[in-house]
């Protein structure tokens, strides 16, 4: 205008960078260890569709850094301990846009596991060595940890898995009869625990006795002492010891059984009646049976001769 000098003036603009939301979804929480889970971070503005990074951390730990499509990133893994995981997805921010961070809370459960047990020797004869060898398994890998074998209530012992997840327990006392063998797994951080099905491991009596020798001890004419009938006995493992302590009883020609205890070695003596005649007589010896081994009986004859000698089968 005629009356007025030009001018010129200016401000200094600030535009700050849109503000983001970031949100994180989990595909399966609770989930198991050895599963798979994806976590899907979205972010978000009200200024349009963000670009750039986002960054999954568990806790402390970074997990992975993936690009953004369509606002959307996407992490998955099956690598969670058994435990509860905070994942965080932080967005870095980029161009127009703020960054923001978003988490959830992951719970990982323990994976199930499958305990098994067979026996090397079923049914098994008494004192017999029977191997027992569990195996652990889960979908999710090879479990560690420990295992306890028991037989019914009992506990018989423990053991360390191996690295292929198999133990082994080795026993001969089992008594004659059926056991309730199972094992149970203790579990360990990223596996549960479990009890094998009952195995039902039988233990059979022995079933034979004999007499690996037998002696008649017979005095000469002139003594008063009393002949003695001594047989040593066995098993049907030709175990000498085994029937040590054990009842059994003496039947000569028929006649009334005696009772004797056997001793070191499965000896055991009688005392025979002075009147039997020269010549061979048949002992039956028995025994009634218990808890290790079945009734049983043996036969073997031994012969008199003149002045107390003696001939033994």
């Amino acid at each position: 205008a005629p009356n007025y000098a030009g001018s010129n003036g200016s401000v200094s603009q600030a535009v700050n960078p849109a503000v983001t939301s970031t949100g994180v979804v989990s595909s399966t929480n609770p989930s198991v260890f050895g599963g798979s889970v994806t976590f899907k971070a979205t972010v978000s503005s009200i200024a349009g569709t963000p670009a750039g990074n986002v960054t999954f951390t568990d806790g402390a730990t970074s997990l992975a850094t993936v690009a953004l499509a369509a606002g959307v990133a996407s992490y998955t893994t099956s690598a969670l301990n058994a435990t509860t995981h905070s994942i965080t997805a932080a967005y870095a921010g980029g161009g127009n846009f703020a960054g923001s961070n978003g988490s959830v809370s992951q719970i990982v459960n323990r994976a199930a596991t499958t305990t098994t047990v067979v026996s090397s020797l079923n049914p098994a004869p008494v004192t017999q060595a029977v191997t027992f060898t569990t195996s652990v398994s889960s979908v999710a890998g090879i479990p560690g940890g420990t295992v306890t074998f028991m037989d019914g209530a009992s506990m018989l012992g423990t053991a360390t898995l191996s690295v292929a997840g198999q133990a082994t327990y080795v026993t001969s006392t089992l008594a004659a009869g059926t056991h309730a063998i199972t094992v149970v797994y203790g579990g360990a951080s990223n596996y549960s625990t479990s009890t094998s099905a009952v195995l039902n491991q039988v233990i059979n009596p022995s079933t034979t006795l004999k007499a690996s020798k037998l002696m008649y001890l017979g005095p000469a004419s002139s003594s008063s002492t009393r002949p003695t009938l001594l047989a040593r006995l066995s098993d049907a493992g030709n175990l000498l010891i085994s029937l040590n302590g054990r009842t059994v009883r003496f039947s000569i020609d028929g006649g009334t059984p005696q009772s004797a205890t056997t001793f070191l070695l499965g000896l055991a003596t009688i005392d025979v009646n002075r009147t039997l005649t020269l010549g061979t007589h048949t002992v039956v010896i028995s025994f009634a049976g218990d808890a290790q081994y079945a009734a049983t009986s043996t036969t073997a004859t031994f012969r008199i001769t003149r002045g107390g000698d003696h001939d033994d089968r």
